[in-house]
């Protein structure tokens, strides 16, 4: 399962590289949950404002909490394919 791309150039080619993750839910528990966070300083230039908007907390009913979820990740990522 791809998740996370990044082009990368080597030398005049550029290619896109994929993090595989194989993740195992044989023994997993998946519940609702709530999240309540607040940015204390900006990530990056541009992102200032989501510090001043104070506290936040997830959409009702969107966020859930997974326990026991094993994964793994490929040693080798090949090029992307999807």
């Amino acid at each position: 399962m791809p998740v996370v791309g990044a082009d990368v150039t080597l030398g005049y080619v550029v290619r896109t590289v994929c993090s595989y993750w194989e993740w195992d839910y044989t023994k997993t528990e998946v519940a609702p949950a709530t999240s309540r966070h607040q940015f204390l300083q900006s990530l990056r230039d541009g992102m200032e404002w989501w510090v001043q908007l104070g506290p936040l907390s997830s959409d009702p009913n969107g966020t859930f909490a997974i326990r026991g979820l094993r994964w793994r990740l490929a040693a080798q990522p090949p090029a992307c394919s999807f």
